[in-house]
């Protein structure tokens, strides 16, 4: 009787651990050795991915040539220097930490590039509001979190949005 009992618990224990892997798929939960990525905003310029926070020098290197030299300025929150990398349309900044370089914000100032969402420069404050969702709009300012990150679209006085940036919140 003992040996069954033994035997079952064995079959229960290798069974549930067989199982766990595919439950957790089937409920969307991450496995045991997934790290787990919060959620936030990104912009995408051609396949790069450009996500606050995260490293910068393979986005860097992915962008490619900037159109201005590189701006650097000693960083007055890290040690090391905060840099601005000038493409068309849009300018990265970064931060140092832990000897690394982070992208700290993104701002999209012309007309050639759109959110993944589809908002550019020059769209509608009701078209930014309609694919982000509610927001005061005061002094024509538009804002968003999600996860470590915030999006905020500047609106001219007729409602047409002038510049679009993302920044990395800690």
């Amino acid at each position: 009787m003992k040996k069954a009992k033994l035997l079952t618990a064995s079959l229960l224990t290798a069974l549930t651990m067989t199982m766990a892997p595919v439950t957790a798929l089937a409920f969307g939960l991450p496995f045991a050795n997934q790290a787990q990525t919060e959620e936030s905003y990104t912009f995408k310029s051609g396949l790069t991915e450009i996500k606050m926070g995260d490293e910068a020098a393979t986005v860097i290197a992915a962008l490619g040539q900037t159109t201005k030299a590189v701006f650097e300025t000693d960083s007055c929150a890290y040690q090391g220097k905060d840099k601005v990398y000038t493409y068309k349309d849009f300018e990265v900044s970064t931060f140092p930490k832990d000897g690394k370089e982070c992208i700290s914000a993104l701002v999209i100032t012309g007309a050639n590039v759109t959110t993944p969402e589809g908002i550019s420069i020059g769209s509608k404050a009701s078209d930014v509001t309609k694919i982000y969702g509610a927001s005061d709009g005061k002094y024509g300012i538009y804002r968003y979190d999600k996860g470590h990150s915030e999006l905020t679209f500047y609106t001219d006085a007729a409602g047409s949005v002038e510049e679009i940036e993302y920044i990395y919140k800690q």
